[in-house]
């Protein structure tokens, strides 16, 4: 046996009289063979989170010896038991509840003339909290960070660009990590921003990720103007952003609670590409309108807003913004003076449409075609300015699985109208 390992070592004639009474065996003395040898592999990040004490409850299954003890070890001793020739039940107890045993209750035969039997325990445990932070772009940081328990206490320490934090002896219940010193070209991207609270729980295992990616000032992008609306399980955006360097790629959104936290199942912002090409290619000024379908959210209560921000080629990503979301934001949304979608052979859907908009604020529209599967598949993901649609060329997809055309009519507000044809062959 490898040295450094404490043993028990118990006579199984002094366990048994032990054992009558149910009492925990603790003697050194060690009897004759068969020998039962029990030891647990313990993976853990600290030595607090293993516990202090396991227990082995040992029993022999006939009951006619009358041998059922319970022993009490340190987490990573071995315990060696005297025991007559017997079939018998271990169990593992007194695990703490951030550790998980593999194993259940094993069952092992003693054979007569054996010396020595060894029944494995694995042993994982958790950290009750872990923090990591991981950092995209030049910054050295480190950042700070505070954390509130349930009860009332606060923690301030150091993270570095990329760390990770392992916390325990934390109380049950909503805490909240802030991160904080993170300079003025970074953002967090993450669900959450720089504050996330979690409800932690005797079980561990709860995680918290920060992911910051941080820019050159001279070559980031920007989110000048946003405004967008909520009605019948839509979104509508409209927004405009620069560029120095005529590159934005793509723009990521949310809906949130207006402090970055997601009101979405899917649990965080979705990502639209494709600003490189078409009529938002080498512009030092985009304007972008486009709509999401989201769950329905209720009309009133809690406030709710679109987090917004833009990246460029080189990954430079805009400040994020949050802008209020509404039914409507004033005014009247554009309406439909005409419209009608058909196919142009099986090459292409053509539009008329002509708008009347009595605030005299129109944007343009946004174009999506509802597939017979129920999906949708977008034109682009800019969306058109003024009522000029051009043809949209059916490339990604064949018309016989086209079922409708949908178009979004969209004011510079945000407020949109939606209109479906959905006979296209006239």
């Amino acid at each position: 046996m490898a040295s450094g390992v404490r043993q028990r070592l118990l006579g199984w004639g002094v366990a048994a009289a032990a054992l009558t009474a149910c009492s925990e065996a603790t003697g050194p003395t060690l009897g004759p063979p068969p020998y039962l040898a029990v030891v647990a592999t313990v993976v853990a990040p600290s030595g607090a989170a293993a516990g202090t004490r396991y227990t082995y409850h040992v029993r022999e299954l006939s009951g006619t010896l009358g041998i059922d003890t319970t022993i009490s070890v340190a987490p990573r001793d071995t315990m060696i038991l005297s025991v007559p020739p017997a079939s018998y039940e271990v169990d593992l107890g007194d695990v703490p509840a951030q550790c998980k045993s593999r194993e259940g209750a094993q069952f092992v035969s003693i054979v007569e003339g054996t010396n020595t039997t060894l029944l494995r325990y694995f042993v994982l445990c958790q950290t009750q909290l872990t923090v990591s932070v991981l950092t995209d772009g030049a910054n050295p940081g480190p950042y700070v960070y505070r954390l509130a328990t349930a009860d009332g206490r606060e923690r301030l320490g150091l993270l570095d660009r990329d760390d990770t934090l392992a916390l325990d002896g934390l109380p049950a219940g909503p805490t909240t990590v802030d991160v904080g010193a993170v300079p003025a070209n970074c953002i967090l991207t993450n669900n959450g921003g720089a504050r996330q609270t979690v409800t932690l729980d005797s079980a561990g295992g709860a995680q918290l990720d920060f992911t910051i990616r941080c820019s050159d000032p001279a070559h980031r992008p920007q989110v000048l103007f946003a405004r967008a609306t909520y009605h019948d399980g839509v979104t509508g955006l409209v927004f405009r952003a620069t560029d120095p360097d005529r590159d934005i790629d793509r723009y990521v959104w949310d809906l949130t609670d207006c402090h970055r936290n997601t009101l979405l199942p899917t649990g965080g912002g979705s990502t639209r590409g494709g600003l490189r090409g078409g009529r938002t290619a080498n512009q030092d000024t985009i304007t972008v309108l486009t709509t999401f379908e989201v769950p329905l959210l209720p009309s009133t209560g809690e406030d709710r807003c679109v987090a917004l921000w833009v990246a460029d080629s080189y990954g430079y990503a805009s400040p994020v913004i949050e802008t209020p979301l509404a039914p409507s934001r004033g005014g009247s949304p554009p309406v439909a003076v005409q419209f009608d979608a058909y196919f142009v052979g099986t090459e292409a859907v053509l539009m008329d449409l002509a708008t009347f908009d009595a605030d005299r604020d129109f944007v343009g529209a946004f174009v999506a075609a509802q597939l017979r599967d129920g999906s949708l598949v977008y034109a682009n993901t800019a969306g058109y300015l003024g009522m000029a649609v051009p043809p949209v060329p059916l490339t990604t997809i064949t018309y016989d699985k086209v079922h409708s055309i949908i178009v979004y009519l969209l004011d510079a507000q945000g407020n949109f109208t939606r209109l479906e044809d959905d006979n296209l062959f006239q």
